[in-house]
């Protein structure tokens, strides 16, 4: 396209390919301005429980994209919650960040609040703690706290490296304990903080090195 003239540097033609320019350069081709990529941003948003984390819905169910606003509609979420899981979703406007900060090799710490019907044994405990294997499947190890128990509920927390799907739900199910209640509360370094459902605020912790 250099070579055909089709490309102005400001309003210049360019006949050249190493052409120097900077990020304050503004680039045409057949006199259409190439937009800059927007600053890279994060936001920390309270999703609500039943809301479901894709664009759109083959079953018509609510989404995130409804509940925020449309200059957001284009952020990818980092992950995913299940519908009836609530709390912190990360949203960002660049896709290498996204999947730097969902691999598990980079090891940022999913934290989770839970409340399950039941309580868990200390034989239970230990087993979370060591990585289960259910149905073949190996879950890595959790980090598990007792924040309260009584007869009838006892309330966690979890804290998780990879965050398979369903992985907390499956577990709980499978030691008899079903899941009331989910929560993500942080994810790395970002925290949920004040934030009430359906709210979001952009973090000031852009500047990851990916």
């Amino acid at each position: 396209m250099i070579f055909q003239g089709k490309v102005k540097v400001g309003n210049t033609i360019i006949s050249n390919p190493a052409t120097k320019i900077n990020e304050n350069s503004e680039i045409k081709i057949n006199d259409i301005l190439i937009p800059k990529k927007d600053p890279l941003a994060i936001y920390v948003y309270y999703k609500p429980k039943g809301l479901i984390v894709t664009k759109s819905d083959e079953k018509s169910r609510p989404t995130i994209y409804e509940d925020l606003p449309k200059q957001m509609r284009n952020f990818i979420s980092v992950g995913r919650l299940d519908k009836n899981t609530s709390g912190l979703l990360l949203l960002t406007n660049d896709g290498h960040l996204s999947r730097f900060l969902e691999l598990p090799k980079n090891k940022f710490e999913r934290k989770y609040v839970v409340k399950i019907r039941g309580k868990l044994s200390k034989f239970q405990v230990k087993r979370i703690r060591e990585g289960v294997i259910i149905n073949r499947f190996k879950y890595q190890p959790i980090k598990i706290t007792i924040l309260s128990k009584s007869s009838k509920f006892s309330n966690l927390e979890l804290c998780l490296i990879e965050g398979k799907n369903r992985e907390i739900r499956r577990i709980m199910e499978y030691f008899e304990t079903p899941v009331i209640e989910l929560k993500r509360i942080s994810y790395g370094p970002y925290v949920l903080d004040e934030l009430k459902p359906s709210e979001f605020h952009k973090s000031n912790l852009n500047y990851i090195d990916y």
